[in-house]
């Protein structure tokens, strides 16, 4: 970041899944290609501070598969970091999807190339040693230290063998957590993966657990699993502070072409680096567009608002551009109290 600023950018991308067509369409002889996926994107990825993704789907190897146990191939991964994103979120409700061997996997390919995560460790020790994530921020006068949780509320009935370890809404272990970290971070954002899948407004559950972090001193709250887009708010806890919520960003990447599922929206938050403090939150809603962009036929995410006001000039076929703009005006209504971020 520029020495002279005053404001970190963080931004948040939903569920980005790996299901079989995916996998098929980025074949290219023995690798895979996904970087047409994130082309229209990576700009605003790119100029954020910090960027933050759930990667929905293990590295587990051959034979990669897709829904309902995920195995994505490692360059899917990879190309999220060439975009720009520099932390994989790994507690959902997929970790697990291959057992011990493909957590670790996981973990060991994220390593190798440099990727760091959250969420899932090899075991107890490396996760006292690893979580939360902590990066600090400096314009060269000022600094601020932001930690960052994740956990999931499951990991769909499959177990998580010992000495592995995925973290859980354990609202016990959570309050621990919080607690050493909170001596020495600033902020502390919790990433958590919640609530009831493709219902469009948050839960009880999502909304009691919500209060519950804030007034534990959380400083903002970003969900995700649902796979559709849900409403954000503002907590005002007892002692007077205003916590943020986006209770589901949608899907980051997926082949899911339903109502609702069929995008997301990348959330960022601005943060004050010499008062420590969240200043600011807007977003961005994405389309997936599942064809041909530019030549190219992928999925493909397509910013909405560089789009639906020259739609009859966008060269995808008439039902998608139909789609898009229904996901675009939905979306915008269901987060009205919240600014859009134009490039």
């Amino acid at each position: 970041m520029s020495a002279d600023k005053d404001t970190v950018t963080l931004l948040f991308a939903g569920d980005a899944m790996s299901h079989t067509v995916q996998v098929k369409w980025a074949k290219t002889g023995s690798s895979y290609m996904y970087a047409p996926c994130f082309s229209e994107v990576r700009p605003y990825i790119e100029k954020a501070d910090w960027s933050i993704v759930n990667l929905e789907a293990p590295l587990a190897g051959m034979p990669y598969t897709g829904y309902p146990q995920f195995s994505a191939p490692d360059e899917y991964a990879e190309a999220l970091a060439e975009t720009g994103f520099d932390l994989m979120l790994l507690a959902n409700n997929h970790i697990a999807d291959k057992g011990r061997q493909g957590l670790e996997r996981t973990i060991d390919t994220l390593e190798a190339k440099g990727i760091l995560y959250a969420g899932a460790y090899h075991n107890h020790e490396s996760r006292s040693c690893l979580y939360p994530a902590v990066k600090t921020f400096s314009n060269g006068t000022d600094s601020v230290r932001i930690a960052f949780f994740n956990c999931t509320y499951g990991t769909n009935g499959l177990p998580v063998s010992e000495p592995n370890t995925v973290n859980r809404i354990d609202t016990a272990q959570i309050r621990i957590d919080m607690e050493e970290a909170a001596d020495n971070t600033d902020l502390q954002v919790m990433c958590i993966h919640w609530g009831n899948e493709y219902q469009r407004h948050s839960s009880t559950e999502q909304r009691l657990t919500a209060r519950w972090l804030a007034e534990e001193g959380f400083d903002l709250i970003v969900g995700s699993h649902p796979h559709v887009v849900q409403e954000a708010d503002t907590i005002i806890t007892t002692d007077g502070r205003l916590v943020s919520v986006f209770y589901s960003l949608g899907n980051m990447l997926s082949n899911q072409r339903w109502r609702g599922s069929n995008g997301g929206i990348l959330a960022q938050a601005e943060v004050a680096i010499q008062e420590k403090k969240i200043c600011g939150i807007s977003y961005m809603p994405v389309y997936v567009h599942k064809g041909v962009w530019k030549g190219v036929r992928q999925y493909h995410l397509l910013p909405t608002e560089q789009l639906v006001d020259t739609i009859g000039n966008v060269n995808i076929p008439k039902a998608d551009r139909d789609s898009m703009i229904v996901f675009h005006k939905e979306t915008t209504r269901r987060l009205q109290n919240v600014r859009t971020n134009s490039k």
